[in-house]
């Protein structure tokens, strides 16, 4: 991650495959093999750590997502509820490749499969 304007190097996210910014806080979503992990920005810190462990679909690219709100994740199937920590719902397995996304506009996250 940099800092902009200064061009200055934050931090580095060496074991993450994905990050996806929150819309309205400073926080990270981060994807790592098992795990799901929220990160705050300004306190240069790990929030919450998600372990998915078996109970994830095993989506070959999972990525970890927020809701439009932030105050959920979805992240290989599950959906988390960020200030609990505890998980809401796994979703079915659709397809291999990516779990889902939020609506934007409305509560619903759509999952696709590969007819």
């Amino acid at each position: 991650m940099w800092n902009f304007p200064d061009i200055e190097a934050k931090h580095d996210f060496v074991d993450d495959k994905w990050a996806c910014f929150a819309h309205n806080s400073n926080r990270i979503a981060l994807t790592r093999d098992k795990e799901a992990i929220l990160w705050d920005v300004e306190a240069d810190k790990v929030l919450l750590e998600l372990a998915l462990g078996d109970r994830g679909c095993g989506y070959t690219n999972n990525r970890s997502l927020f809701s439009p709100s932030d105050d959920q994740m979805l992240s290989d199937g599950i959906l988390w509820d960020l200030r609990s920590g505890k998980q809401i719902h796994r979703f079915d397995k659709f397809n291999k490749h990516i779990s889902g996304t939020f609506n934007p506009y409305s509560p619903e996250i759509i999952i696709n499969s590969e007819g």
